[in-house]
């Protein structure tokens, strides 16, 4: 699906940003630590849409197949705990305080 809305959504270019900034990573601890299910979800979702992408355009079936697992990934990576959502897994591992 290159060139097309679906590639962008799949590029990787906002988790690799997210990953290479120390800061964002201190920030949202949540957003890197896999052992919490809703990232585990993510990692799992992202790799799901990444799978299902092809250089040029597949067939009305694939592309569908990619658009929902694109969308896909994306609603597990908003779901992804932040600081401010006080994550109990989190919490309970001391990581969030009242501060976050």
């Amino acid at each position: 699906m290159a060139g097309g809305r679906g590639t962008s959504r799949t590029d990787g270019t906002g988790l690799r940003t997210f990953e290479c900034d120390p800061v964002a990573v201190l920030a949202r601890p949540a957003l890197a630590d896999v052992t919490l299910p809703a990232t585990a979800r993510f990692v799992d979702a992202f790799a799901a849409a990444i799978a299902s992408r092809t250089e040029s355009y597949p067939g009305a079936l694939a592309a569908a197949e990619f658009a929902l697992a694109a969308d896909a990934a994306e609603r597990a990576w908003a779901a992804v705990p932040r600081p401010a959502t006080h994550a109990p897994e989190y919490r309970a591992r001391g990581v969030l305080t009242a501060a976050h």
